[in-house]
């Protein structure tokens, strides 16, 4: 009995990983941005559930440097498509 209870803990936590907001790869949720992406001149795209999440994620990546945020060209999400910021740390 105390095998099954520590299967159906570690079960319910790993399912709660998956679900933390932040960078992730794949499938996005609420909440999530993908890792930023070089495109040279110091410039960096990055990918969010919505709008919110991608400007999230570019200011989390900037903050890691000491630098802040400045944006270039933000795509707003829509029912079909993430959210998209190309941006630089300044």
């Amino acid at each position: 009995m105390k095998f099954f209870n520590y299967m159906m803990i570690m079960a319910g936590l790993f399912i709660i990983s998956g679900c933390a907001p932040g960078q992730t790869t794949g499938r996005l949720l609420p909440g999530q941005w993908t890792a930023p992406m070089s495109l040279g001149s110091d410039k960096y795209m990055i990918q969010g559930h919505d709008t919110e999440d991608a400007i999230n994620g570019a200011n989390s990546f900037c903050a890691d440097q000491y630098k802040t945020l400045s944006t270039e060209n933000v795509t707003p999400h829509t029912r079909k498509d993430r959210a998209s910021i190309t941006f630089s740390c300044r």
